[in-house]
């Protein structure tokens, strides 16, 4: 299974677990993972564009993968069920 897939498939799964509507994307691309290479990050979650970027240029086992997934998919299921808490605590 390619990276790009594990996420997606790993995405799915705590998305149902976890009742959060899967309303955002999800990018693995070489722009983004560029992007994300230039401001030294392995992730990022974007509320106010429905983005869930993961750095698979820099992540090499699925370990590493599946915690930046599960710490991005915080910020998800924050802003999906504590919405106020979560743009308070995020600005």
């Amino acid at each position: 299974m390619s990276k790009k897939a594990f996420v997606e498939e790993l995405v799915k799964r705590l998305c149902e677990e976890y009742n959060v509507p899967h309303n955002f994307e999800i990018w693995t691309n070489i722009i983004a993972c560029k992007y994300m290479d230039t401001m030294d990050m392995n992730g990022f979650y974007s509320d106010k564009r429905k983005r869930m970027g993961i750095n698979v240029n820099r992540l090499d086992t699925s370990k590493e993968i599946r915690a930046t997934v599960m710490h991005e998919f915080r910020h998800v299921w924050q802003y999906t069920h504590y919405e106020n808490q979560a743009k308070y605590w995020s600005h």
